[in-house]
């Protein structure tokens, strides 16, 4: 599920992300995905850094709320996490 997200090209996306992890407090694969030959590990920090937004818009917002939850619960270390099985 959380590839799909990492996948998209929209980024409306951001909200349903901001929902499920802050909102909800969804648990977070670490990494996400493999991308190309399956040795790049995809965080979700860098599926967040990857939407192209505007700085100050509401998506922006919407990323840096998400980033500043993270932060809070020190993510990966601790809170919503489960460490993915290669």
């Amino acid at each position: 599920m959380w590839r799909i997200y990492g996948e998209s090209t929209s980024n409306e996306v951001i909200y349903f992300l901001g929902y499920l992890i802050v909102n909800k407090k969804m648990t977070i694969p670490n990494p996400i995905y493999y991308k190309g030959d399956e040795k790049t590990p995809i965080s979700i920090y860098d599926i967040l850094q990857s939407f192209r937004v505007e700085p100050g818009s509401p998506k922006d917002k919407e990323r840096q709320r998400i980033l500043n939850y993270l932060n809070e619960i020190q993510f990966p270390k601790n809170g919503v996490f489960v460490e993915s099985k290669r």
